[in-house]
């Protein structure tokens, strides 16, 4: 199948519904993993998205379900009901007779794809979506904007060195518009 548009969103989600069919919830969360490691990486999220939203079970992807029936619509995306643990679950997969051309993806691209997948497919649903409910989610309410941005942020403790080059950093700053200023 030829390459369908540019929406790489729309993509990552039918390389995760075939190469680990999952429902709604934990696919979100396949999709925030890979755009934050992205962002980490790279600079910038996979799917082209810079921001989600704060929702009950994790961050989401703006117009996340609409994708969902866009692609079903199109017969790329497949869903299926299953009765596990006493409850009804929805599980998306790539439909059989899906042909999809996933050269949108760089090697490197496919790498922070195959990472996220790692990362949360022995998880439940409900301990992917706890994992994401980091300090940065309980900051924001019920609705809120997530940038990729911030969600890429690594906890940790600052180091001699890390000071070191923020101090550089705010040195050459404050040089550079000290000679702005002398232009003027």
């Amino acid at each position: 199948m030829a390459q369908r548009n540019d929406d790489r969103l729309e993509y990552m989600i039918l390389f995760f519904a075939a190469k680990a069919p999952d429902g709604k919830t934990k696919m979100a969360k396949y999709l925030w993993e890979a755009d934050v490691e992205a962002f980490r990486r790279f600079g910038r999220s996979l799917s082209g998205r810079d921001l989600y939203l704060r929702l009950e079970h994790g961050p989401v992807p703006q117009n996340f379900d609409k994708a969902l029936a866009k692609l079903r619509e199109e017969g790329l995306l497949a869903r299926e009901f299953l009765d596990k643990y006493g409850y009804r679950e929805e599980r998306h997969h790539l439909a059989d007779d899906a042909a999809v051309d996933f050269s949108v993806f760089s090697p490197e691209e496919v790498d922070v794809l195959h990472t996220a997948i790692v990362r949360l497919q022995d998880l439940s649903a409900r301990q992917a979506s706890e994992r994401t409910h980091d300090a940065y989610w309980e900051e924001l309410a019920l609705g809120g904007r997530m940038f990729v941005s911030a969600g890429a942020v690594v906890e940790g403790e600052v180091t001699e060195e890390a000071l070191a080059w923020a101090e550089s950093v705010r040195k050459e700053i404050i040089e550079e518009e000290a000679s702005l200023q002398e232009i003027e």
